[in-house]
């Protein structure tokens, strides 16, 4: 143990194991608590898009938050599939 060398990949010598396993905690409960946001959204926003009048300005709006979602969404994707936070 007292060689210096890491326990788990990815540990500098001299960090403890906690601190790797709660970096990894910490990126997953990130990542399901923006899910969770970006899907309330698009519940959130098919409701309001049911009630608005056609052409009205709200209806703009909920647009521009459906295109907000989608890049919300694509950046959440691309955020998992690269591993990074």
């Amino acid at each position: 143990m007292g060689s210096g060398q890491p326990l788990i990949y990815g540990q500098d010598p001299g960090q403890s194991i906690l601190e790797v396993e709660w970096c990894g905690l910490s990126r997953l409960v990130n990542r399901l608590s923006l899910s969770i946001v970006i899907a309330d959204m698009v519940v959130n926003l098919a409701i309001l898009i049911s009630v608005t009048a056609a052409g009205s300005p709200l209806q703009i709006l909920v647009v521009a938050g459906f295109i907000a979602t989608l890049g919300l969404s694509i950046w959440l994707l691309i955020s998992i599939l690269r591993g990074t936070s």
